[in-house]
């Protein structure tokens, strides 16, 4: 399987899904899905339902070697786990902080 199904728009991109950082919880958060809505999730997946794609931080941003999942670990591991290659993604690199620095030297 290539991707799962999305609405094609102008700023959605596939990325080869071995080109983003596999996202991990950080200790003490806890999973905010239920399995029933994991599993829902997966149903959708396999029967080619519309899904919105994942936002990541480009590598530029995230300063690595990889894109950063920032919204969609649920959807990046099941696309792992249903063996697709590429996955739809938005690229989400503002920063509030990074925007407060810049209107306080303007």
């Amino acid at each position: 399987m290539q991707s799962y199904a999305y609405l094609e728009q102008q700023d959605v991109f596939l990325l080869p899904i071995h080109d983003i950082q596999v996202p991990v919880r950080d200790p003490g958060v806890k999973i905010n899905r239920s399995i029933e809505d994991y599993l829902r999730l997966k149903k959708m997946m396999l029967a080619g339902e519309i899904i919105d794609p994942i936002e990541i931080r480009s590598k530029e941003k995230s300063r690595s070697e990889k894109h950063q999942v920032y919204n969609g670990c649920h959807r990046f591991h099941l696309s792992m786990e249903l063996g697709y290659k590429y996955i739809p993604v938005k690229i989400n690199d503002w920063d509030m902080l990074e925007f407060l620095n810049e209107e306080r030297v303007r």
